[in-house]
């Protein structure tokens, strides 16, 4: 059963708001909170991208695991991870414009992958473009 207590211990490990994971998963204020209290079960897609964003697992929030760290040391550097790192060295203000920093990096790679997705499309055998 997902664990509303866990969620709220990471989120407030890195600093952020209810209001601020609401907006980061682009839902109601009123929902995210009730995911915390336990009022109801986020959809099991949320889970997976809250547990991405938190650098935890699906298990640890579903209650299945008490280790909120991946087992897998060679998971990508998140978000979160970087909040952890820095919680307490910057204001708020800072520490927001560096998670808005941040999401910028994620889209510039996504583009940039995606440009060398493209490019390579190009050079194969056969390509109409």
């Amino acid at each position: 059963m997902f664990d509303g207590k866990k969620l709220r211990k990471l989120r407030k490990e890195i600093g952020l708001t209810q209001s601020d994971m609401a907006e980061k998963f682009n839902i109601k204020r009123e929902t995210y909170t009730r995911y915390e209290t336990g009022a109801i079960t986020p959809p099991a897609d949320m889970i997976a991208n809250i547990a991405e964003f938190l650098g935890t697992t699906t298990d640890y929030l579903l209650g299945l695991s008490d280790d909120p760290q991946s087992p897998n040391i060679n998971r990508p550097f998140t978000a979160a991870d970087a909040m952890r790192m820095v919680k307490g060295e910057f204001s708020e203000k800072s520490a927001k414009e560096l998670e808005s920093f941040m999401e910028l990096l994620r889209m510039r790679d996504r583009v940039e992958q995606m440009n060398s997705d493209l490019e390579y499309e190009k050079k194969e055998p056969g390509f109409q473009g």
